[in-house]
């Protein structure tokens, strides 16, 4: 019985190696994706989501001032398929990392140019793409497992909200489509101008 145990564990070892970096059992902080329409575009956050377990967070395990990785795991990913603005600066679409620093009275928020980074260990000031400062949200019902979510969603607007624990910030978030939906009816108007012209052709050709 002893030797089958020994073979058996041998074999998922072995399997395990065959598929590179199997995962056989759960993260400890579950990763979620999000996906939200804004503007004519979209935008995405990959996080993961650590737990309370009646831990003090903010001030504590996740000390006020230090770069956080606003999440778990590997840091937190935002993408903007469109230019967008954030808290009043403008952002180019594409990926970055989206790093922060908890404080009581206020949150300093990272827009890192280096997305794909484990933790904050790498992290490095001289890759912001910009950083800026949101008040501090004190929560008064604990919120257990760490969220992130798009809400008040608008045409044109809308807001990013944390929450964990007793703390949380909202960013306020913008996009411009006048210019790009302006541009959309003038090429229509083009092309329909063409379209008319080119008929108008064929009938003088047919009189």
């Amino acid at each position: 019985m002893k030797k089958l145990y020994i073979s058996i564990c041998t074999g998922i070892l072995l399997l395990a190696g065959i598929n590179g970096h199997a995962q056989i059992t759960p993260q400890p902080s579950s990763t979620q994706k999000i996906e939200q329409g804004f503007g004519l575009g979209k935008m995405s956050l990959v996080y993961s989501r650590p737990n309370v377990k009646g831990r003090q967070i903010f001030g504590g395990m996740e000390p006020y001032g230090v770069v956080w990785r606003t999440g778990a795991n590997s840091a937190t990913v935002i993408k903007f398929s469109d230019d967008v603005t954030m808290e009043g600066h403008k952002i180019p679409a594409g990926e970055y990392g989206l790093f922060s620093i908890p404080g009581e009275n206020e949150w300093t928020i990272i827009i890192s140019k280096q997305p794909n980074q484990w933790g904050a260990y790498s992290y490095k000031p001289a890759d912001d793409y910009v950083r800026f400062t949101v008040k501090t949200e004190h929560l008064p019902a604990l919120t257990e497992t760490m969220t992130l979510v798009f809400t008040d969603v608008a045409t044109t607007t809308c807001n990013l909200q944390m929450m964990w624990e007793h703390s949380g910030f909202t960013i306020h978030l913008t996009t411009d489509i006048d210019a790009r939906v302006m541009a959309k009816i003038d090429s229509a108007m083009n092309t329909a101008k063409k379209t008319l012209l080119r008929c108008g052709d064929l009938l003088l050709q047919q009189q």
